[in-house]
């Protein structure tokens, strides 16, 4: 399974503890012959990426010449080469041609505020070494899947749900109402799943997570239209 998957701790641990949830997630995931592997752990995070090796070829993580910022991603950002353009014009020197070092760039110089220069289908992972502050987001409509459980002394996440439950860490409670909302419409709905402590990321979001809690925020919406007067009369 390609994607993402990791574990940001609120307080640390011996990185050798990190690396080892960070293989059972990974085995989880099967990688195949031919799949790009990237790792990274630290002392409160593991972070890591199986990728077919056909968008996001560089090695991960992408990092800053300090290396205080780490980034794994997932997906492609239409346009970045029009981004760094308008970056170098600006006085940002790039060391490669890459959509990562591009997205890792434009964070550093506005923050969360990044998304709202990206265009295209994306889940993006950055870790702050000096504050030991997780951000994640993703494109607007949510298209690649990625699941999380909060639990009281960290935040684990996967691309699949198979991956995240490797760790041993979320709970196997079973989501009754996800399981009837799937039978009965062949679908689950909001941001449910069927464990009642593992939710789906939702579109448009952007996560914070550092040790004094994690914080949400929906930097976009659907757009809301009017239901012209001459149709409120219609019956449903």
């Amino acid at each position: 399974m390609v994607g993402l998957f990791g574990i940001f701790r609120k307080s640390s641990v011996a990185p050798e503890e990190n690396e080892r949830i960070l293989k059972m997630m990974l085995n989880a995931s099967q990688p195949m012959p031919g799949n790009i592997v990237n790792r990274f752990f630290d002392k409160n995070i593991a972070l890591g990426r199986v990728g077919l090796g056909v968008l996001n070829r560089d090695t991960q993580p992408a990092t800053d010449k300090e290396r205080r910022y780490s980034l794994f991603m997932d997906g492609q950002i239409f346009d970045y080469e029009g981004i760094k353009k308008q970056l170098e014009d600006e006085g940002i020197r790039f060391s490669r041609n890459s959509e990562e070092e591009v997205v890792l760039k434009l964070f550093i110089r506005h923050g969360k505020d990044v998304v709202k220069y990206l265009k295209g289908v994306f889940l993006v992972i950055i870790y702050d070494s000096k504050k030991e502050r997780i951000c994640i987001f993703n494109s607007r409509y949510g298209q690649e899947y990625f699941y999380y459980y909060v639990g009281p002394k960290e935040i684990i996440f996967a691309s699949s749900l198979k991956a995240l439950l490797a760790a041993g860490i979320a709970p196997k409670v079973i989501n009754k109402e996800a399981i009837y909302d799937f039978l009965r419409f062949d679908f689950i709905t909001g941001d449910d799943t069927f464990f009642a402590e593992i939710k789906l990321f939702p579109y448009a979001s952007i996560l914070e997570v550092d040790k004094n809690g994690h914080r949400f925020e929906r930097y976009w919406d659907y757009p809301k239209y009017n239901v012209p007067n001459h149709c409120k009369d219609i019956p449903c």
